[in-house]
């Protein structure tokens, strides 16, 4: 069923989804990129994929969009409205490297690389080296009439999981590359996320789900969180696994809001 949903529609892709996600979108690609192709040793699909997303990355820096990997790919149109499409791109280009030996690949995907770290620094970090972002530009990006269901901005705390991600990955090619200016400039950005986010988004055991561009920390209890493992101490993250189990999970499935939240709408 998964190998049915790899495309040639525009480029080689994975569609979101049938009947309704006919298209290509960055974030599913890469979330299911590992399953579909990696796992299965099918590299060549792996890096035709790969090569796809690159061709449609913003080239020009004087977008605020520039260096960003797409959102969505339709056959008529290019979308760059997400903040976490890009960092798994550069995750999957690093391990699609590392599972296949294909080493001529980290000098062909590296300009992709340096421009999707280099236009979030340009564009959407700020000084205390958190990937920003609109109230719409993370996974949970669903809407209404009225606007975001889930408002998130402008600090996600899974975007930053992520960003630091990239960083990593980045480096792991610089690196690879004697890169090795790049290679600095980026590892000193990761540890001054690193630094940061413990400060700002944890208290009491308790991580923020977002900050606020006042600065104000949101605490809903949200799965998000988990993606924050590599960040966080060890007793930390064994205090969030159990909240998350204990407050979200159910036979059917996981919420992505506490019950007993304000905001959660059960239809």
């Amino acid at each position: 069923s998964l190998d049915a949903l790899i495309m040639n529609q525009r480029g080689k892709g994975i569609f979101a989804g049938l009947p309704w996600f006919n298209d290509y979108w960055g974030r599913d690609t890469f979330i299911s990129l590992p399953g579909a192709t990696l796992v299965q040793g099918r590299f060549t699909d792996a890096k035709e994929i790969l090569r796809s997303f690159a061709t449609f990355q913003q080239t020009d820096s004087t977008s605020s969009n520039y260096g960003r990997i797409p959102n969505r790919v339709t056959t008529t149109d290019i979308g760059y409205n997400t903040a976490d499409g890009t960092p798994r791109f550069i995750m999957m280009a690093r391990e699609y490297v590392e599972r296949s030996g294909d080493t001529a690949f980290v000098r062909e995907i590296y300009p992709t690389v340096f421009r999707s770290i280099e236009g979030t620094l340009k564009y959407h970090a700020d000084t205390l080296g958190f990937l920003t972002h609109g109230d719409q530009e993370t996974w949970m990006d669903a809407a209404g009439p009225k606007g975001c269901w889930s408002a998130r901005g402008n600090r996600a705390n899974d975007v930053q999981a992520l960003w630091s991600q990239q960083l990593r990955a980045g480096i792991w090619f610089a690196v690879r590359l004697g890169d090795s200016t790049s290679a600095r400039q980026w590892n000193e950005q990761l540890l001054l996320l690193e630094k940061n986010f413990l400060q700002h988004f944890l208290s009491k055991g308790i991580v923020a789900d977002h900050l606020r561009e006042d600065g104000s920390r949101n605490i809903s209890l949200r799965p998000n969180q988990i993606f924050l493992a590599p960040l966080l101490p060890e007793r930390t993250r064994s205090h969030i696994l159990h909240s998350v189990v204990n407050n979200l999970t159910y036979e059917y499935g996981v919420a992505s809001l506490s019950q007993n939240d304000e905001n959660f709408h059960p239809y």
